[in-house]
């Protein structure tokens, strides 16, 4: 459905619903009502088939909570005497928290789709959402509900959900940073938590006591609720809402830190203000239920951090110790590995691949790169548990090998050579290399240096390559690359 004719829709369906509930008279003003509170499970129903969104979870949520929203009115719409009073509040006050658990999985599972993408963001627009709400709270909620009577169970469930949908708006927003091709849904989904949250807010501020009686053009709000998920729904922007098109990079900075502690504060001073002028004692309902909220939060978000710094850490020694592209230990690694385990019998095996060059001038280095990765893989599918296997630079290799015999070097250097010659596909060629290596064992009762150990390794390799004359290459479009043994 085209995006004008989405948004004129809802401009038009909200006015025309308020001025259709304002026309009737209040025996039929339910019915208004009812109709737009269903709306939006059918607009979910069409909007899924036609933006042929895959990932029906959270709009399955979002139907459910609104369809449990609409039985309270669909009760005193078809037959108010169907229910006795004490039970039919009994059966909306059921509807309505498990309604408005159902809206609100829905957006947290939409949220949850894009948080490992920007999870220190999201999760700081939460608590902004959270540190919001007290303030709110504090200074325009309570003291109107005070003044009207309302008791503290009523006091608590308004609190919560003003918490709970201010959280909703920060993360909703934050949200539009890991994706631009669902803005337009976002945008709904957040004027539909601002329309719900108004209407909480306004109701509890304008009504005559206990919540109840206030004016009918409080009533816009929620239409707004309900026609908003009817809009995010139907806008082409809904088939791309879970999935994230963009990675915001998590840094750690000082403002960052600064943001999180002027959140926690948020609610402790504007308490501590309210007490200092003079308008009421401290709140202990919402110094508890905020801080039930903002603690964990932000402990998640210092375990955030804390496995962010823990992974760079864990980044920076591997990068120090492995070879960039083969993945290999570098040759600092295999330095100090041969340090802390060399015994009498070890030995290191030098290998370096002979027709290597021709691959880098004829095919390229991204397909030298390639043959490369793939001599590293056969080396360390060919070594015997516990040997160690490194790239010093170029194309030479090492293997280390702690405990070794003569026979089983001399078996270790078969299997090398068969496993290098093996013809491997390059940039769609046929290609193969070979390998010479030198061997140095360590010296009995000679406590060598690791590096003059390789040192003579190196040597015997040279020395080796020297005595084996290199074969022509064969000419053509293919490079054959000579192979010694």
């Amino acid at each position: 459905m085209h995006r004008a004719l989405v948004n004129a829709g809802f401009v038009l369906l909200v006015a025309a619903s308020f001025a259709a509930y304002l026309a009737v008279d209040a025996s039929q003003r339910g019915l208004v009502f009812l109709a737009v509170n269903l709306l939006p499970i059918l607009a979910i129903e069409v909007g899924r088939r036609l933006n042929k969104i895959t990932d029906v979870l959270p709009w399955h949520l979002l139907a459910g909570g609104v369809a449990l929203l609409a039985v309270p009115h669909l009760l005193r719409v078809a037959d108010p005497a169907v229910v006795e009073l004490s039970h039919y509040q009994l059966v909306r006050h059921g509807c309505m928290a498990l309604g408005y658990v159902g809206l609100l999985c829905g957006s947290i599972v939409l949220v949850l789709r894009h948080a490992p993408h920007d999870p220190g963001g999201i999760l700081e627009a939460t608590l902004v959402g959270v540190s919001g709400a007290g303030v709110v709270w504090e200074l325009l909620l309570r003291p109107r509900l005070v003044s009207q009577g309302v008791g503290g169970g009523g006091q608590f469930a308004v609190l919560v959900e003003l918490l709970i949908l201010m959280a909703l708006l920060g993360a909703l927003l934050r949200v539009a940073t890991t994706t631009v091709k669902a803005r337009g849904t976002l945008f709904y989904l957040f004027i539909s938590t601002a329309g719900t949250l108004l209407g909480i807010t306004v109701s509890a501020a304008t009504s005559g006591g206990q919540g109840v009686d206030y004016p009918p053009w409080v009533r816009v709000f929620w239409f707004v609720g309900y026609l908003g998920v009817a809009a995010a729904a139907l806008h082409p922007a809904a088939a791309h809402l879970s999935r994230p098109d963009n990675t915001v990079i998590d840094r750690l900075t000082p403002r960052r830190l600064v943001r999180i502690g002027l959140m926690l504060l948020a609610t402790p001073v504007v308490a501590g203000f309210s007490q200092a002028s003079g308008h009421a004692p401290p709140d202990v309902l919402v110094l508890s239920v905020s801080t039930a909220f903002v603690i964990p939060l932000v402990l998640v978000r210092f375990w955030q951090l804390a496995e962010q710094r823990s992974r760079a850490e864990h980044a920076l020694a591997y990068q120090a110790t492995h070879d960039e592209l083969t993945g290999l230990p570098n040759r600092r690694a295999v330095l100090t590995g041969i340090e802390a385990a060399l015994t009498e019998r070890s030995a290191v095996l030098f290998c370096d691949l002979n027709g290597f060059k021709p691959i880098n001038d004829t095919l390229g280095h991204k397909a030298g790169d390639v043959v490369l990765q793939e001599v590293g893989r056969r080396l360390q599918q060919g070594v015997r548990p516990g040997d160690v296997v490194g790239r010093m630079g170029g194309d030479e290799f090492l293997i280390f090998c702690p405990e070794i015999s003569d026979d089983e070097v001399r078996q270790l250097i078969d299997r090398v050579h068969q496993a290098i010659r093996q013809p491997m596909t390059v940039a769609g060629t046929s290609c193969t290399v070979g390998t010479s290596v030198g061997v140095a064992f360590a010296a009995p009762g000679l406590a060598e240096p690791a590096d003059r150990l390789i040192d003579r390794a190196d040597a015997a390799m040279y020395a080796q390559k020297r005595s084996r004359p290199e074969s022509r290459p064969a000419t053509g479009a293919r490079p054959l690359i000579t192979e010694f043994s």
